[in-house]
C-alpha cells in the first residue's frame, strides 16, 4: 500500500474527521484507543496469528474486531492502528515486516478502509511510518 495515495483518497472522500496520534507503546495507546470505543468507534485489528507472534496481540483484551470479520463491510467510525510489525519504504510503500501467516500490510489497507465517516489511527512506536504519514498529510493539504 502505498501511503501517498491512500492520504489522498481520505482528502478526496469527504472524511469530516481524521485524527492521528503518536505513542511509544500499545500499553500507552491502549486508553486513546478505549476512549474512541467509548465514543462509539469499531476497534479494527488485523487478523492474528495462530502459530506465531501477531501485531493483534497486543489487543487481545479490548473489545475488537478482526480483519476477517469486516472485509466488504463498513462502519460509520472506526479506530484502528499501525505498529512496529510494518515498515514505511523509501518509496513511501508500507510493508510488513513480520512473518504473520495473513498478509498484514492488506490488513492495514482493508481496517483503513472501513470508515465511512471518521477515522482515528494510532502509530505505535514506528516514528519513520508517522512522520511520512505526517509529510503527506501536510504536503496534500490545499494552500489557503
Amino acid at each position: 500500500m502505498i501511503i501517498s495515495d491512500y492520504a489522498l483518497e481520505i482528502k478526496q472522500s469527504g472524511f469530516s474527521v481524521y485524527e492521528q496520534k503518536y505513542f511509544s507503546s500499545s500499553l500507552d495507546a491502549e486508553k486513546w484507543i478505549k476512549d474512541y470505543i467509548k465514543k462509539g468507534y469499531i476497534f479494527l485489528v488485523p487478523t492474528g496469528d495462530n502459530h506465531k507472534e501477531a501485531s493483534s496481540d497486543k489487543f487481545g483484551h479490548i473489545d475488537n474486531t478482526n480483519t476477517h470479520h469486516i472485509i466488504g463491510g463498513e462502519m460509520d467510525n472506526v479506530v484502528t492502528y499501525m505498529d512496529d510489525f510494518i515498515e514505511y519504504s523509501q518509496k513511501g510503500i508500507i510493508e510488513s515486516k513480520s512473518r504473520e501467516y495473513y498478509y498484514l500490510d492488506h490488513e492495514i489497507y482493508v481496517n483503513l478502509t472501513r470508515a465511512r465517516n471518521k477515522l482515528a489511527l494510532a502509530i505505535i512506536n514506528n516514528p519513520d511510518l508517522y512522520k511520512g504519514i505526517m509529510d503527506i498529510i501536510y504536503k496534500c493539504k490545499p494552500s489557503s
